[in-house]
């Protein structure tokens, strides 16, 4: 995560974006955007406040070479040189532009700031943050006319309570890539924000392969290959995945997989989670550091219910490994339908 307590503003641009296919125009920055003590403090708050929390990196990408991303282009230039700031946020703002070609974006004002002051897992770090404000609202003005009466205006603007779009370029080293941390509201803008402004994929750290090997896991239980095994089998390797990731501070892959107990379907799974990370366009190594915060967001998720046709759900707690000891499957002979016996001590209101 960011530490942001001792973050400045450096210099900012404003611009205003229109969406392009509406014919909506777009107002570049002649000048860099004049800040005020007071000012700065409520922007910084408004900037940077959504981030704190947030530890997804991302990367640029492109299907060539990451210099022909242009934000990575615009960005880098900024970081070689902070006089052409101001130029190079134009760019970023015409980019902005030119990628709204759908109606149902949102205009908006673009601010592109260099702050001074930012940290990452306690080193400081070259940043550029670039964010969209989309949402309007009403509010009063009041004023004091010569008579001593109030007057109020109705007037239009943004609150300072939470963007709606933004994102972090940090360097660590000039030598290395930056890293994103991305912010989107509108998720259904993703493909707008995310994938045609910035270009950026989420990164293959640690934190992104614990996901990804988790979820990949977890899913197999709705692929065709896991359609012959028996709900009470799906369940044990589920509870088995996230137990291991619980208490395992790093991942070895012939530990993890060896230590499954899936009769005649192990490698069918080893080589179903190899397939699915593959497709996200990683090659899991042998062993990664496990990541907490990513275990608890992907767990949370698992629901190990038993649906039947009957209307008749069984849930199994996870956090409880033996209870599936007193779970039994069978089939009568003269209804012709299967059964589970469910044994207990006592009912619990």
């Amino acid at each position: 995560m960011i530490d942001v307590t001792s973050a400045k503003i450096e210099a900012i641009s404003l611009h205003r974006i229109g969406n392009k296919s509406r014919g909506e125009e777009a107002l570049y920055a002649a000048d860099l955007f004049e800040v005020s003590p007071e000012l700065s403090i409520a922007l910084l708050k408004f900037f940077l406040s959504s981030f704190v929390s947030k530890n997804e990196y991302y990367d640029f990408s492109h299907h060539q070479d990451n210099k022909f991303n242009e934000v990575h282009s615009y960005t880098k230039a900024i970081f070689e040189n902070s006089n052409t700031f101001l130029e190079e946020s134009i760019k970023i703002a015409r980019h902005l532009y030119s990628v709204g070609n759908h109606p149902n974006i949102h205009s908006g004002e673009l601010f592109t700031c260099l702050f001074s002051g930012i940290s990452t897992k306690g080193k400081p770090v070259s940043c550029i943050g670039i964010f969209k404000s989309e949402t309007k609202d009403y509010f009063l003005t009041y004023s004091q006319k010569n008579d001593s009466s109030l007057a109020a205006k109705l007037e239009q603007g943004a609150q300072l309570n939470g963007l709606d779009k933004g994102a972090l370029v940090l360097l660590e080293q000039k030598k290395i890539e930056p890293k994103l941390l991305i912010l989107d509201k509108k998720n259904a803008d993703a493909q707008y924000w995310v994938l045609s402004f910035l270009s950026a994929q989420l990164g293959h750290d640690d934190a992104y392969c614990t996901e990804l090997v988790i979820n990949s896991c977890l899913s197999f239980s709705k692929s065709e290959v896991a359609k012959g095994i028996e709900k009470k089998g799906i369940i044990l390797l589920n509870n088995y995945v996230v137990n291991y990731f619980q208490t395992s501070p790093e991942f070895n892959d012939d530990e993890f997989f060896n230590g499954v107990e899936l009769e005649g379907h192990r490698e069918n799974f080893r080589d179903y989670v190899a397939t699915k990370s593959e497709e996200q366009g990683v090659v899991i190594t042998k062993q990664f550091k496990v990541v907490a915060d990513r275990v608890k967001k992907v767990s949370s998720k698992l629901k190990n219910i038993i649906k039947l046709d009957t209307l008749i759900d069984l849930k199994i707690h996870d956090d409880q490994p033996g209870s599936l000891n007193n779970l039994e499957k069978g089939y009568d002979e003269e209804k012709g339908m299967y059964y589970y016996k469910v044994y207990f001590n006592q009912e619990i209101s």
